[in-house]
Formats: structure tokens, C-alpha cells, sequence
């Protein structure tokens, strides 16, 4: 045998070993673990009135008054878009009323079923009134409104906590964010009084 042919015969041992040595130890490290994607959190809101199919709908956690109505089929031709607020925010268990153009003194109604009561055991907003006592209406209530997000109803509520309860209409005029424009178009669908 050539010394050539020894050398390569013996880099070839090497290498044989070297593969086998690795390839029969126990593997380093952690497995690696592969987890589930996360559940996203839901929600059950009841949606009436003017929408092409009432009902049930279990939503995204956080979701807005438009996606109950894309979910419920979008809004009929005789619904009052004026008087809906679809950028307001649902909670779980919202009972929401989308009114029709020929409602009267109806607005649209998104609270959880829940309502916070008053001292007359009555909820501050009751759907058959169609108006929103400014007064005693949460946050949820007040975002139903016209030109009202979440923003403002809390100015409102954090007004009516510092001043007292709002002696007439107007007075909303001193909450900042709200103007004669947005005042007007709430005016009819707000009172002091239930």
C-alpha cells in the first residue's frame, strides 16, 4: 500500500468516527415546545331594531357599535343613522336597539344588562323613552349619543361629579369638547329628568 493511499484510508477512519461520534450523542439544549396561538377573549351583545338580522352575536372583546351592525346583516334603509353612535364601544352582555326613521323620541340603546339604578330603582335610560337622563347615564349611555365617544362621555361624567347634577340642557355647553353643534344634536335625545 502507498503512503497516499494509507493517509486516505486513515482520514477516512477519521472522518467515519467523527460522524458516528456525533451523530449517537444525546441532543443540547431544550425542546422546543410549540404552544397553541392564543384564544382571543369574546363577548355576547343582543342587537334589535333596524338591522337586517336581530339577534344574538358573540363579538371580539372591546369591539364597536358598528361591527354588531356589520354582524347583524348592516342597517336597514328605514334605520335612523343619525341617531347612532357606531364608533361607541360594546360590553359584554350590551343589549343594543338601532332606531327606525320613524321612531319617535327613540335613540339607539347599547348597555349591558346590568344597568346601574337609581335611587327610584329605575335604569337612567329605559328604551321605550328614547331620551338619556344626562344626569344619572353611565358611560355606555351616554356614547349611544350623537357626536359622543368615549372621550367626551367621560368629561361629562367627570363635569357632573365635580359641579352636580346639570341644572338645564345648556349647561353641557361648560363640559369641554362640547359645543353648540354637537349640543344641538343631542338636544332632543337628552333630558334632566326621566
Amino acid at each position: 500500500m502507498k503512503l497516499w493511499q494509507g493517509a486516505a484510508l486513515a482520514a477516512l477512519f477519521v472522518l467515519l468516527s467523527g460522524s458516528i461520534f456525533l451523530l449517537s450523542r444525546p441532543p443540547v439544549g431544550e425542546a422546543i415546545v410549540l404552544l397553541p396561538p392564543p384564544t382571543e377573549s369574546l363577548f355576547v351583545v343582543d342587537i334589535s331594531g333596524a338591522v337586517a338580522s336581530p339577534g344574538l352575536y358573540t363579538l371580539p372583546k372591546n369591539c364597536r357599535l358598528f361591527q354588531a351592525v356589520e354582524a347583524a346583516g348592516g342597517l336597514l334603509d328605514t334605520a335612523d343613522r343619525e341617531r347612532l353612535n357606531l364608533a361607541s364601544q360594546l360590553v359584554d352582555g350590551s343589549k343594543v336597539y338601532v332606531p327606525f326613521q320613524n321612531d319617535e323620541g327613540s335613540t339607539s340603546f347599547a348597555e349591558p344588562f346590568d344597568v346601574p339604578e337609581k335611587s327610584a330603582g329605575q335604569p337612567s335610560f329605559m328604551p321605550g323613552s328614547g331620551l338619556i337622563n344626562i344626569n344619572t347615564a353611565s358611560q355606555a349611555e351616554l356614547e349611544t349619543l350623537p357626536s359622543i365617544g368615549p372621550s367626551t362621555a367621560s368629561k361629562i361624567i367627570d363635569y357632573r361629579q365635580e359641579h352636580g347634577p346639570f341644572q338645564n340642557i345648556d349647561a353641557l355647553l361648560d363640559v369641554p369638547g362640547i359645543g353648540p353643534v354637537t349640543l344641538d344634536k343631542i338636544r332632543d335625545l337628552i333630558s334632566l329628568v326621566d
